[in-house]
């Protein structure tokens, strides 16, 4: 029998990279096939559910320079056998968060869990993590996508610009949480200033889901003129009505002091103290589980306790991306998508907004609870034809007329609508204007309106339909049936049928659907 060519054994084995199963016995076939597999199968790892048995490999990799802190703190790596590939240098995908839940699983398993207190455990993280980051860092010559979604961990600058190839061939950035902390947002900042076309010449996404202080625009609209091939934007503060900033806190007052302070407020997710730029007295960056526990603070005045009565709070200040808007021209033939979370668009113009309409080849638009967009901005937004694909308008403080506005300008060409809201009059937009929609989504809207939709769906090419509702009786699931479209091959129910009711409504739409075409799913 002759061998399979080397190429061919890659194009087969590439289509099993979710499959970490399949891909582990392909490794068992024979040399070849072990060559070919081991490459897809090391090259997101971190995604899965990361064990520390994956960790101690990693772990086995490193050079002597990397363990060397290691063994300085106590963690020998003397016992772990000699790996039969450089794993980490498949790495396509590396997820800070992950990796993190797997150094605490590893550490656990080595016992040192046990053997130290909180803050020797922090330091064991924060140490292995430096380690295991490095290691990415300088062997992987693919690190395609970098995602930092733990505040804990957050590499200093120096260890992404020292490891080389470090992250030369990075295509996409996400960083992703919200506490109001200020060493993480000095090192977040240092990172996203340093992304020069220098450093990162292939970057194609940036996912920035933080909060980060209000000169941090300047650092955006940089990126943005700089890096002129960017496809996807994605801008999202949503915690910083949660976050609150404490000044003239006296230099004798512990962090615990203030965290038993603020606790009269609420629960604290995230408390740092530091000094302030005269070393003689103290800020606080607090972060409450809920926003009303931040507005409380904001009024407290008798703080005697922390060491002075004078303290002054006030909610942290968030990043204005109002210097973004007019950078978006800089973008024109390269952005495919624009994902815009707790906007406010009162402060935008129209003309900036315009820009938006200038990037002729986006396909993707989404605004998830923003709020002030006015029918001038949906003038801007429309002077320029778009082929948008996909278009979100999810918890808006919009009123009607904008949506109808927004549907309407896009509508001929849209494939994709996620909507929160329904009414005759929207029902009636998608009826004019929206006859190539091959995905509906509908989310959160009383059960009664869902008839507005039946003239939509009767002469709608729909293959995918997405409903979510408060529902209160079964009836109104029932009648929709008969009125959707031919078409349709997916309808997937956010509800809380019963295990009987969901059988009874399966079997009734196999009185008008085959069965085995249309995927019926309960969400």
């Amino acid at each position: 029998m002759k061998e399979i060519p080397n190429e061919c054994i890659h194009a087969i084995l590439i289509n099993l990279v979710k499959d970490s199963k399949s891909l582990f016995s392909c490794c068992l076939v024979n040399r070849l096939w072990c060559l070919n597999a081991i490459p897809i199968l090391w090259s997101n790892p971190l995604q899965r559910k990361v064990s520390e048995s994956l960790i101690r490999t990693y772990l086995s990799t490193l050079s002597l320079e990397e363990k060397k802190h290691l063994i300085t703190f106590g963690i020998s790596l003397s016992n772990l056998p000699k790996p039969l590939f450089e794993y980490g240098a498949f790495l396509k995908v590396l997820d800070t968060s992950s990796t993190k839940n797997g150094v605490e699983m590893w550490l656990k398993h080595e016992g040192f869990i046990e053997r130290y207190n909180n803050e020797m455990l922090t330091l064991a993280y924060d140490i292995t993590m430096e380690s295991l980051i490095t290691m990415f860092l300088r062997t992987s010559r693919n690190l395609e996508e970098l995602l930092i979604n733990d505040q804990h961990m957050f590499p200093t600058l120096t260890t992404f610009l020292n490891a080389m190839p470090g992250i030369t061939q990075l295509k996409t950035l996400q960083v992703k949480f919200y506490s109001c902390k200020h060493s993480t947002n000095t090192n977040i900042m240092e990172l996203l200033n340093a992304l020069t076309p220098k450093v990162c010449p292939y970057l194609k996404q940036l996912n920035i889901k933080s909060y980060l202080p209000d000169d941090a625009s300047d650092t955006f609209v940089n990126i943005i003129k700089s890096h002129k091939k960017l496809e996807k934007i994605e801008l999202d503060t949503c915690n910083i009505d949660k976050s609150v900033v404490v000044y003239n806190i006296s230099n004798y007052a512990s962090e615990q002091t203030v965290k038993n302070f603020f606790l009269v407020c609420g629960h604290i997710n995230e408390l740092e103290l530091i000094k302030n730029e005269r070393g003689d007295k103290q800020i606080a960056y607090i972060t409450f589980q809920r926003s009303t526990a931040a507005k409380t603070s904001t009024v407290l005045i008798n703080a005697e306790f922390i060491g002075d009565p004078r303290i002054t709070v006030k909610f942290a200040k968030d990043t204005s991306y109002i210097k973004i808007f007019p950078t978006l021209k800089y973008l024109g033939n390269s952005l495919k998508e624009l994902i815009l979370h707790y906007k406010d668009f009162s402060k935008i113009s129209s003309d900036d907004i315009e820009n938006i309409s200038k990037c002729k080849n986006l396909i993707r638009l989404s605004f998830n609870y923003c709020q002030n967009m006015v029918l001038r901005h949906c003038t801007s937004l429309s002077k320029n034809k778009l082929n948008l694909k996909k278009l979100e308008i999810i918890g808006l403080s919009f009123d009607q007329i904008v949506m109808i506005t927004l549907i309407t300008i896009w509508g001929s060409t849209l494939e994709v609508l996620h909507l929160d809201k329904l009414s005759q009059e929207i029902a009636n937009t998608l009826l004019i204007h929206c006859s190539n929609l091959k995905e509906l989504v509908i989310y959160n809207f009383d059960v009664n309106l869902l008839k507005f939709t039946y003239p939509f769906l009767q002469q709608s090419s729909l293959k995918s339909l997405y409903i979510n509702m408060n529902r209160k009786f079964c009836r109104e699931y029932f009648e929709l049936v008969p009125n959707l479209p031919t078409t349709l091959t997916f309808l997937g129910l956010y509800t809380d049928f019963n295990d009987l009711e969901f059988e009874n409504f399966s079997k009734y739409c196999g009185k008008f659907f085959d069965v085995n075409i249309l995927n019926i799913r309960r969400l």
